[in-house]
């Protein structure tokens, strides 16, 4: 386990490349300027892979590439029938940007170092975006100025993804939480991240952080059985109360919850509403899918292949408004890349599993919050940003490569059979500044 002595050293000789990984995700919250670390990153990787540091296709850069081109070549096959060939191939060719910078993270988290260390950073920028949220909440505006509207936006302002991004990311404190502070510390923050994902109102969020519960309760049923129950207990009576006091106290948690429950009214208009109108969205992907089976209508292209696939008395055409993707990213796939499209996506997941099943225990301890995160922003029961746009591409070969980085991080300790977690059960430890297992 890293010491701070080896992580100071680390920081003096090279910090820069851990600190461009990080700034991906700390400047989410900033609009387009988050794409700047990214073409860093990208521009970085073209040096190394010419002096051979950066190997595509051998060592632990293979897995990487493997994954990203499930996605990238069904893209390119997109562009022939593309409705806007033009637009398909701009997008497809920008798209290499996060391969790039992928193989860049790859190659600047090689370390359990510097595995700690970005963990660390993280979990403080999540602490710093909790607490402007709840300060906001409070007080009626965040530490940037930004006025709490209909919802908690915090540090993101008038983008809204507050609520989206902290449930992703919420592994990363949780699992530090666990592996270093005390129990009381570790109950106060997880309560502060529930009232923050269901304050800021957005029900995909809600689904994501469910997933990241119930991964950590499997985790933790199956490590220590005896003492499951109450720590589950807990849990859930801490989401409930919080939830609770969320619907009675914030006009728009109770407006979600209320629109919410008409899915199960049986009524198809009230279900359309509980779903904010996305059934007419839903079903001209369907009808993009039947019409363009192999390779779809081109990335990106659901825009402009909209109205040539829906009835006149349709929603959105009523309304003039075009919809620019489906929010559900099986569907976006089917429909802009075809059933290749689909097929990338199924080895894609045969591949990340694969990775998980032949890690070892301690391989899997290092990368479970990435893959608890990976798992809350993939789980397809839930509707979703545009898969191919920046923001959620960034999002997502971030994570991926992060966790075929952990994955590949060569260890003395790989052939120890060391649970995903454990309780943390020495006060001597926390004193040295070493971490609880988790």
């Amino acid at each position: 386990m890293p010491t701070a002595a080896s992580i100071r050293s680390y920081l003096h000789e090279r910090p820069w490349p851990l600190l461009l990984v990080w700034s991906c995700i700390a400047l989410l919250p900033v609009g387009r300027t988050a794409e700047i670390p990214v073409a860093a990153m990208a521009v970085y990787a073209g040096p190394f892979w010419y002096k051979g540091q950066i190997q595509p296709l051998a060592g632990r850069y293979r897995s990487f590439t493997l994954a990203f081109f499930l996605f990238w070549i069904p893209m390119i096959l997109s562009v022939p029938d593309a409705v806007e060939p033009s637009e398909a191939l701009r997008v497809t060719a920008l798209y290499l940007r996060f391969f790039f910078a992928g193989l860049f993270i790859v190659w600047a988290i090689d370390s359990p170092e510097k595995r700690d260390l970005l963990l660390k950073f993280i979990t403080y920028l999540l602490l710093f975006w909790v607490a402007d949220a709840i300060f906001q909440f409070f007080v009626g505006f965040n530490s940037f100025g930004y006025p709490l509207l209909h919802q908690l936006s915090g540090v993101f302002g008038r983008q809204l993804k507050l609520g989206i991004t902290l449930a992703i990311l919420s592994p990363f404190i949780i699992s530090w939480s666990i592996e270093r502070w005390p129990k009381w510390a570790s109950l106060l923050i997880f309560t502060s991240i529930v009232f923050v994902i269901i304050a800021a109102g957005t029900r995909s969020s809600w689904v994501m952080f469910g997933v990241v519960l119930l991964a950590y309760a499997v985790s933790y049923l199956r490590a220590h059985r005896e003492k499951a129950t109450v720590l589950i207990f807990v849990a859930l009576c801490t989401v409930a109360a919080t939830a609770a006091i969320s619907y009675k106290y914030f006009d728009m948690v109770s407006r979600r919850v209320d629109q919410t429950l008409l899915l199960f009214s049986g009524d198809m208009e009230k279900l359309d509403t509980a779903l904010s109108y996305r059934l007419p969205i839903w079903n001209g992907a369907w009808e993009m899918i039947k019409n363009h089976p192999v390779n779809g209508v081109g990335t990106r292209n659901y825009r402009d292949a909209y109205l040539a696939h829906v009835e006149q008395d349709d929603y959105y055409v009523e309304i003039d408004v075009v919809p620019s993707h489906p929010h559900q990213y099986l569907l976006e796939i089917a429909s802009e890349t075809g059933l290749i499209g689909i097929s990338g996506l199924v080895l894609f997941y045969l591949l990340l599993i694969r990775q998980w099943k032949a890690a070892s225990p301690l391989k899997r301890k290092q990368s479970f919050p990435v893959a608890v995160s990976m798992l809350a922003l993939w789980f397809p029961i839930n509707t979703h940003l545009a898969f191919y746009s920046s923001a959620a591409g960034q999002t997502v070969w971030w994570l991926a490569a992060l966790y075929f980085a952990l994955m590949s991080i060569a260890t003395q300790e790989d052939g120890k059979t060391t649970p995903i977690i454990e309780p943390g059960n020495s006060t001597d430890n926390r004193e040295r500044g070493a971490p609880r297992d988790i």
